[in-house]
């Protein structure tokens, strides 16, 4: 597995994909045959490419996008968590308080 600037290029329309995609749960079987690779070598082609796993890679991304969402004020907790595909608002909360050491209720303070 190569850590290149080239390595990159062949993930990028798997990370434009996932950052559309942030509403739904993505797994790696359809990542992976996005780029013709076995679930198995593209996750470690994902790791050692981008730094971290595709599923940490995923969280990271939702957590940013709730940022955002949380700062633009539009929208409640609840239906940030709809929109970035929790199953509820417990679960949302805890991921982003996992992810930024502070509640989405103690971020928008």
């Amino acid at each position: 597995v190569e850590e290149s600037p080239r390595g990159m290029v062949k993930l990028q329309p798997i990370l434009t994909f996932i950052t559309e995609n942030l509403e739904r749960n993505v797994r790696n079987e359809e990542l992976a045959d996005m780029v013709g690779m076995t679930i198995n070598y593209f996750c470690t082609y994902f790791k050692k490419t981008v730094g971290i796993t595709p599923a940490r890679y995923i969280s990271r991304m939702k957590m940013l996008r709730a940022k955002d969402l949380l700062c633009q004020r539009q929208y409640s907790i609840k239906e940030i968590a709809d929109k970035l595909g929790f199953p509820d608002q417990f679960s949302f909360s805890k991921a982003f308080k996992r992810q930024f050491k502070i509640s989405p209720a103690g971020y928008l303070k």
